[in-house]
């Protein structure tokens, strides 16, 4: 019962730790589109923006999938 508070405290930290650095990178890419916006093509930046907006939801994803591939090797290695 307490890993699983443990965890998810674990978890939690994760997510927001991705989520700032999803931020900053959306902060960057949205400042770049700010100063470059009479040099590049509006649709590419507009497509930079979109990719970008999308990463936070990517990088959660993602440490999920690592999070419970980890889970599940430890629970394969304590039956040996």
């Amino acid at each position: 019962m307490l890993s699983t508070y443990i965890a998810s405290g674990v978890w939690t930290w994760y997510a927001m730790r991705m989520n700032m650095l999803a931020l900053m990178i959306i902060g960057t890419s949205a400042v770049f589109c700010i100063v470059f916006r009479t040099q590049t093509d509006p649709v590419m930046l507009g497509m930079m923006l979109q990719y970008t907006l999308s990463l936070a939801g990517v990088c959660v994803g993602t440490l999920g999938c690592l999070a419970q591939v980890e889970i599940q090797m430890v629970s394969v290695q304590r039956l040996f």
